[in-house]
Order: structure tokens, then sequence, then C-alpha cells
């Protein structure tokens, strides 16, 4: 996924790395921008719905009646959504950061990896690979896993109709609050 193993052989005593210069595809630009548009994303979402809030009880102040009590169910799955969806971009970006850290520990070992193999290869040429190997252990030979990211988000579906007032209750709303609730959203001009 982000980064891949290493593969080595076991050849008699020693181990052989196929390739010293493997290294992981991994792009920390690319995760960086992956977290701080997560980030951003959570934190939007956190701070709108509180500023929602306030505007929704302003507009259900006269709102009376099956339209009313849609809107008030909509507006509570929507504020519902917003919070599951702000906790997934969270995970999201502390999965990336995860990843990063795993990235760097597998390079990492990479690194000592080879720099161990260039040193086994001295001693196997000097004949001395029973007096060093106990002074120097080799790194792990398993790369460090690479992490699994998911996300998944569905917005809950929404009651679209009011179901009739029937039987002579009325539904009513201050057209003017409406507007302004309208107004106050993230996404009106």
């Amino acid at each position: 996924m982000l980064f891949d193993g290493l593969i080595i052989q076991v050849r008699g005593l020693g181990v052989r790395i196929f390739d010293t210069a493997v290294e992981i595809a991994f792009d920390d630009g690319a995760a960086d921008a992956l977290i701080s548009a997560a980030d951003s994303a959570d934190q939007t979402l956190r701070s709108e719905g509180s500023f929602l809030g306030v505007a929704t009880g302003y507009a259900m102040e006269d709102f009376k009646g099956g339209y009313a009590t849609l809107f008030n169910h909509a507006l509570a799955v929507r504020a519902d959504d917003r919070g599951r969806l702000a906790g997934v971009l969270a995970v999201l970006a502390e999965d990336v950061r995860q990843a990063k850290l795993k990235a760097r520990e597998e390079k990492s070992r990479l690194k000592e990896l080879a720099a161990w193999q260039q040193r086994a290869d001295f001693r196997e040429q000097h004949f001395q690979t029973f007096q060093s190997v106990a002074s120097d252990p080799m790194p792990a030979e398993w790369p460090v896993a690479a992490p699994t990211i998911s996300a998944v988000f569905s917005a809950r579906a929404r009651v679209r109709l009011a179901g009739g007032s029937g039987g002579g209750a009325t539904s009513s709303a201050d057209p003017g609050k409406l507007r302004e609730f309208v107004k106050s959203e993230p996404h009106a001009p």
C-alpha cells in the first residue's frame, strides 16, 4: 500500500539483500496535505456546528406543526452527520500521521540494514564472520507493517415529507427567521 517490504534471501550463515538501494514509495508532501485538509475540514465542521445551533434556535422560535417537526428532525440528523463526519476526518488525519511515522521507521530500518549488509560483506571478505557478528547484530529483517488507512462516511437518510397536518392542525413559521437561517448556512451566497 504505502510502502513495500524488503525481499531478503538467506544464504549459508549470512543474509543477502537483493537490492540495498530499495526505497519505499511514500510521499510526505501528499500525506501532509491530506492531514492538513482533514484537520481543517474537521475543525470547520465542529465550529460551524455551534454557530448553526444558534441559528436553528432562532428559526425554530415561532415554527410550529408538522413542518416544524420535519425541519427539526432534519437539522438533528444533519448535526449528527456533521459530528460523525468530523470524527471520521479526525481519525483519517491520525491514520495518515501514523502512516508517515511507519514510513519513516521503515526508511530507517532499510538504511540500517543496508549499512549492516556492507559491514557483513566486509567481514565475510576478511573472514571475520564469527568475531564481529556478536558485536554487530543484524537489524530487523522484516519490514515495518504498513498501516491500513480507511475513511468511510455516509450521510443518513432524511425524512422529506411532513405527513400532512390533518384534523385542523396548523403549521406556521416566521418567514423572516427562516430566511435568516438560510442566509446563515455556510454554503449560502
